[in-house]
């Protein structure tokens, strides 16, 4: 009897130690975190379509990133670049400028972040961990922590009853939701004491980023200006010269004829623009990866109901490429209009630089509006508005 016992206990132990000390271990590893001044590594996020579990989407990075103190919003000078050419950068960060280059058109976008900025512009892994780690421990008492161990590493689950929790920048931000909780799951390397995989749970998706080949200089700290960056055959604009230069170019398609195409559904069938006669058409540019598609979506649904005997047709058309969940994105949502698969050559026709986008072309494939962006209550009201105008006839 005493044998087995020291068995079990054998085999229970090195959990148990390691849960006795919770917060030591996470102010171990929060301590390497802040000793780290350079780190440069690959990077694959992963993400789910919104509302489901399973991943769909994936994008990597090279990212090399200089811990900056001074810095109150990302704690981090950082440069991303795409992994085939570490010299197309995709994001620089100097903590004075962000830089997004926009190789198709040699232009690169400049935002000083004093107000609102990106949210889809986040800061480098280690910081977001740190930002993780920092919040658990000053909130242990109201976040369920435990641990696993494996032989060559830990996994730290940590769950936020009651709070929707984001750390994507240096100071997180808490949203409560007495009925929502946010889950994440921290891949601890043992033998450097790092984090190496971060796993998000939140109530509408599932993401994952996973770092690899993670190079870290305790010593070293390299200064380096972002706009220095920039190439000198690209123009530079300020984000709002940007976005109003996209938008400006998209709607200068009012009053001429639609460009022609022809796409595939996802069961493989061809469609072509040139196949649809005497209907009022709406095309919607979408991404399944995108919150204000998937907002966009029970409205497209209840108006392709309400002017199913009409003469009307409602097409959406993906712009993200080598997508797996296409399909079940469909099922999922109960889209019951027409989803085919964009390419370049659409996406350039119709300058889509951004989703959603919607072209409401008339009965000749005239565009008469364009709408570039989705508010639920403005864009609804407007398409609507405007489809009612057109004075669509019965079948």
């Amino acid at each position: 009897m005493k044998k087995l016992i020291l068995i079990i206990i054998a085999v229970v132990m090195p959990n148990v130690i390691y849960s006795q000390t919770e917060t030591k271990s996470l102010e171990k590893i929060l301590k390497n975190l802040n000793d780290i001044k350079t780190a440069a590594y690959y990077t694959q996020i992963s993400q789910s379509l919104p509302g489901d579990t399973v991943f769909s989407l994936t994008m990597n990075r090279y990212v090399k990133m200089y811990a900056n103190p001074a810095d109150t919003l990302f704690g981090a000078k950082s440069i991303a670049s795409y992994n085939t050419d570490f010299t197309r950068y995709n994001l620089c960060y100097d903590g004075k400028y962000r830089v997004t280059f926009h190789w198709r058109d040699k232009t690169a976008e400049i935002d000083t972040l004093t107000g609102k900025s990106s949210p889809s512009f986040m800061a480098p892994f280690f910081i977001r961990v740190k930002s993780l780690l920092e919040y658990t421990i000053n909130h242990e008492d109201n976040i369920k922590i435990s641990y696993k161990d494996f032989e060559d590493s830990a996994r730290i689950y940590l769950n936020f009853p009651g709070r929707i929790a984001q750390f994507t920048k240096l100071n997180p931000l808490i949203n409560q939701s007495p009925d929502k909780n946010s889950r994440y799951i921290l891949w601890i390397d043992k033998d450097t004491n790092l984090p190496y995989k971060l796993t998000t749970k939140k109530p509408h998706q599932k993401v994952s980023t996973l770092c690899s080949d993670i190079k870290i200089n305790k010593e070293a700290n390299r200064d380096f200006d972002a706009i220095k960056k920039i190439p000198d055959d690209f123009s530079i604009l300020s984000s709002r010269e940007y976005q109003k230069k996209r938008i400006k170019t998209t709607r200068e398609l009012r009053g001429e004829m639609a460009p022609n195409w022809k796409l595939k559904e996802c069961n493989g069938d061809s469609v072509a623009l040139d196949d649809i006669n005497n209907k009022v058409i709406l095309l919607h540019f979408t991404g399944i990866g995108s919150g204000p598609c998937h907002k966009a979506i029970p409205f497209l649904r209840n108006l392709k109901e309400e002017y199913r005997d009409k003469n009307f047709e409602l097409f959406s058309i993906e712009t993200f490429e080598n997508i797996p969940g296409i399909k079940k994105y469909i099922e999922k949502n109960e889209i019951n209009y027409r989803y085919l698969k964009a390419n370049n050559k659409v996406r350039h026709k119709y300058i889509i630089h951004g989703v959603p986008t919607f072209f409401i072309l008339n009965k000749r494939k005239e565009i008469k509006n364009v709408i570039v962006g989705y508010n639920k209550e403005s864009t609804d009201k407007n398409i609507t508005h405007i489809l009612n105008e057109m004075n669509l006839q019965k079948n």
